[in-house]
């Protein structure tokens, strides 16, 4: 396993972006007052696995995924995160407060040489590096600032 200091989150984004989100991620829980590093209430996309349909990378155009069973995310409600990224896989934690994803910053990844690289490490690096997170129906987008993450069930 490789460990990865690279993973930092950034925390503040423009208020322009947060006012346009719909929902919160949280379920009915009304703990919402949580700090980054505890343990996250019961949300609504947990426990589900979540495929990548596109990565729209900053200042580019979306791209579709292919493949999205080798692209996946899943966000346990014990407050682990496992990713498939290819033929890599990656476990760390991470936390929600409201509509900010917190993720790392430490994370353990293999390092197998993929067929779809870089993708796999752009994917990861974006994923790792989201800080907003929303729901719409069956869609989860995670916004970082290398790009935007859209996932379905």
């Amino acid at each position: 396993m490789y460990r990865m200091n690279v993973w930092s989150v950034a925390l503040c984004l423009a208020a322009s972006c947060l006012a346009a989100c719909s929902r919160t991620i949280l379920g009915p829980s009304s703990d919402t007052g949580r700090t980054v590093g505890s343990a996250p209430a019961a949300l609504t996309i947990t426990n589900t696995l979540w495929k990548l349909q596109s990565f729209q990378p900053s200042g580019s155009a979306s791209v579709p995924v292919s493949n999205p069973e080798q692209f996946t995310m899943e966000l346990r409600a014990d407050g682990r995160m496992s990713v498939r990224a290819d033929c890599n896989r990656c476990s760390t934690t991470y936390s929600i407060s409201g509509e900010t994803l917190a993720v790392g910053p430490n994370a353990a990844c293999t390092r197998a040489a993929c067929a779809s690289a870089p993708f796999d490490q752009q994917y990861v690096n974006a994923l790792t590096g989201a800080t907003v997170a929303r729901v719409s129906g069956g869609t989860l987008e995670c916004v970082s600032p290398l790009g935007i993450l859209r996932f379905a069930r």
